[in-house]
């Protein structure tokens, strides 16, 4: 049996995710031959398996040997990013696509740090070049459609929410964002139908409960419906603080202040960053001046 044999059987493990197995296979080639391409396997296995101090020697020694391996310089992004040091990430990213303009994967992990940095345009300017290479990158659409949403660039944040819809319409946060982007351009009952969209996904975001309730209740006028959509949300999250937040609004507008305090008690005891705004918001300016809203203000003014 000889060096091809050997990756051919590698690499089968290695795509059936028998790593153990491929490992095998890859380090009989290795000690005949520093193969660049199995270096990296082995070093996406390590990196797969958490071992970042091996995958980052392995991709440096691959670089040694090939100065201009793309995929190297990837690696070393992933790796470093994941060992929480997302400048040096940059960096490797960088030079990833400096040698492969057309690496999509390198633009788009690029384009996230940068989004989290809150370096807007360089962020849309990466995604934008991921989807240039790869028009169905899915996640390069989701990301940058939010990004132009936040920034109120509606219909760019309308386009790729639309793009993102037509390739994956199960995928979470999608048919969210395009609620959240209707109900900003006013299609307040296209708004509707796609948080109600995502509400129907295992996995939907929890926050869909929420927009769709603050629709039924600040332009629907119905508070009925608002109530039945923060319940159904708190099936599935129970203790999700914006939702018992607001459930505690509907209470005070019903005028329940008893169950109002019960409702704001389990939301500041969840996120207490939400006192600061309870103590700002008109909206439950005469619960806080209630005898329940004196006790609640007391109590979690002395936490």
């Amino acid at each position: 049996m000889d060096v091809s044999e050997w990756t051919k059987r590698g690499n089968h493990h290695y795509q059936n995710d028998e790593f153990e197995e491929a490992l095998f296979w890859y380090q009989k080639v290795l000690d005949v031959v520093n193969d660049i391409d199995v270096m990296s396997r082995v070093a996406l296995i390590h990196f797969g398996e958490k071992h970042y101090d091996i995958a980052f020697r392995v991709f440096t020694e691959v670089l040694r040997i090939n100065p201009s391996y793309a995929s190297g310089f990837y690696g070393l992004g992933i790796v470093s990013e994941e060992m929480g040091k997302p400048d040096e990430a940059i960096e490797y990213y960088l030079e990833t696509i400096k040698i492969d303009p057309g690496y999509a994967t390198a633009h788009f992990f690029l384009a996230n740090i940068y989004s989290d940095k809150r370096e807007k345009e360089k962020a849309k300017h990466h995604y934008l070049k991921a989807i240039e290479v790869d028009p169905a990158f899915l996640w390069a659409h989701i990301n940058l459609g939010a990004l132009y949403e936040e920034d109120n660039q509606l219909e760019k944040a309308l386009h790729h929410a639309t793009i993102a819809y037509e390739i994956d319409p199960n995928t979470k946060y999608i048919c969210f964002n395009l609620g959240v982007i209707h109900s900003k351009i006013g299609n307040m009952d296209f708004a509707v139908k796609c948080f109600l969209e995502e509400n129907e996904k295992l996995d939907g975001n929890i926050y869909s409960y929420l927009n769709l309730g603050i629709l039924y209740k600040e332009y629907y006028k119905n508070i009925s419906m608002a109530r039945s959509a923060y319940l159904e949300g708190l099936t599935k999250e129970n203790m999700n603080p914006s939702l018992r937040y607001n459930m505690g609004c509907l209470d005070v507008l019903d005028g329940c202040f008893t169950e109002a305090k019960k409702q704001f008690e389990l939301a500041f005891s969840c996120d207490g960053r939400l006192v600061s705004y309870f103590l700002q918001d008109e909206e439950v300016q005469s619960f806080r001046h209630s005898p329940e809203g004196v006790l609640l203000v007391e109590k979690f003014s002395k936490e």
